[in-house]
C-alpha cells in the first residue's frame, strides 16, 4: 500500500480506544516523527486528531505539486507556520508556548 503523506483525504478505522472517530474523513495535516502518528484535521473540527498510520485510509491522494492545488498549497503554509511556532518555543527556554501562540 502507497504510503500517506499530508494533504491526503482519509477515513479513521480499527480504532478501540476512540471508537467514536471511526469511519470519520479529514486531511492530514501533519506527521509527528516523535510518535509516529499522523495529525488528522477531521472535517468540522479545528484541532488535529494523532492518529497511527495503521488506522488510516486514504481516500484521495493529494494533489501532485505541480497539479497548482490551492487547498494542498495552504495545508503546507499551515504546516509551516506550525513548525516556526513549534521551533520559537523550544528555543525560547523561559517562555510560555501559550502565551507566544496568542501573539
Amino acid at each position: 500500500e502507497p504510503s500517506l503523506g499530508v494533504g491526503d483525504e482519509v477515513e479513521i478505522f480499527g480504532l478501540q480506544g476512540a471508537k467514536e472517530l471511526n469511519g470519520l474523513h479529514g486531511r492530514i495535516v501533519k506527521f509527528v516523527e516523535e510518535t509516529s502518528r499522523f495529525g488528522v484535521r477531521l472535517e468540522g473540527e479545528d484541532e488535529p486528531k494523532a492518529v497511527k498510520p495503521a488506522n488510516l485510509r486514504r481516500i484521495k491522494e493529494a494533489a501532485p505539486a505541480d497539479g497548482g492545488s490551492d487547498e494542498k498549497a495552504a495545508c503546507e503554509r499551515e504546516l509551516n507556520e506550525v513548525l516556526q511556532r513549534l521551533k520559537s518555543a523550544e528555543s525560547d527556554k523561559d517562555g510560555n508556548f501559550e502565551d507566544r501562540q496568542r501573539l
